[in-house]
């Protein structure tokens, strides 16, 4: 079930130097020390829909999203599980960090949160990390969250920064 051009998508975030410049588009954003991109199944129209940022809502089936979205949750699930399994096979085990309190510290707190993981925090609810050899980044995969105007899409994400 993993498409090869996932694969394929987080050997080119793994690889090279990041980004000088903030900068952003429909297919992900990346900045100093990160690059962040969204793989797997979405229409154009839902990334166009989707837009960069925004907290949305945590999963289709809590909050009564059509059936059409549930199955748009899970079909994300079963890719983000393969993913998981082919990167666990070269990185090992990975670490699993829950965003939503980064999420909450940011908002309630008014806390700074360094990039990527402000954005991240309000892309997902949680990832699941692998740090990466011989570079010693740090590696990311998560779902993103949904909402009536957001589909979930998979993400990806590799940074140097430490998680808070």
């Amino acid at each position: 079930m993993t498409r090869p051009q996932d694969l394929a998508a987080i050997e080119l975030l793994c690889s090279g130097e990041f980004p000088a410049e903030h900068s952003g588009s429909g297919a992900g954003f990346a900045g100093p020390g990160y690059r962040m991109a969204y793989l797997g199944t979405q229409s154009a129209e839902g990334a166009e829909a989707a837009g960069g940022t925004g907290a949305g809502l945590a999963g289709a089936e809590e909050y009564g999203q059509p059936e059409a979205r549930v199955g748009e949750v899970e079909q994300c699930e079963a890719e983000r599980e393969a993913l998981r399994a082919q990167l666990t096979a070269r990185w090992g085990a990975p670490g699993e960090l829950p965003l939503d309190g980064l999420l909450l510290r940011s908002w309630e707190r008014a806390e700074e949160i360094p990039e990527p993981w402000k954005t991240l925090s309000e892309e997902a609810g949680h990832l699941y990390l692998w740090r990466t050899a011989p570079e010693g980044r740090w590696l990311g995969l998560g779902i993103t969250r949904t909402g009536p105007e957001q589909e979930p899409r998979l993400l990806a994400v590799v940074t140097e920064t430490d998680p808070p």
